[in-house]
């Protein structure tokens, strides 16, 4: 519908350097106003590119792409 997202079950999955998706170790929380976030581990950030995949039964997927060197 367009409306912001503030509550349920988000799914997060991390790629790094283009390998096997897998699941990330913590979960994403509301911050408010259908802002989310989520705090990636020393080990997951240790890439050189980092892929994010979130989503959620009410919302289309979100990708977040961070290259780190």
């Amino acid at each position: 519908t367009g409306a912001a997202i503030t509550s349920g079950t988000v799914t997060e999955k991390i790629t790094k350097d283009g390998g096997t998706q897998a699941n990330i170790a913590a979960s994403a929380a509301h911050e408010g106003n259908g802002q989310w976030s989520i705090n990636l581990s020393p080990a997951e950030m240790n890439a050189d590119i980092v892929s994010l995949v979130f989503t959620h039964s009410s919302a289309v997927p979100a990708y977040v792409t961070i290259r780190t060197k």
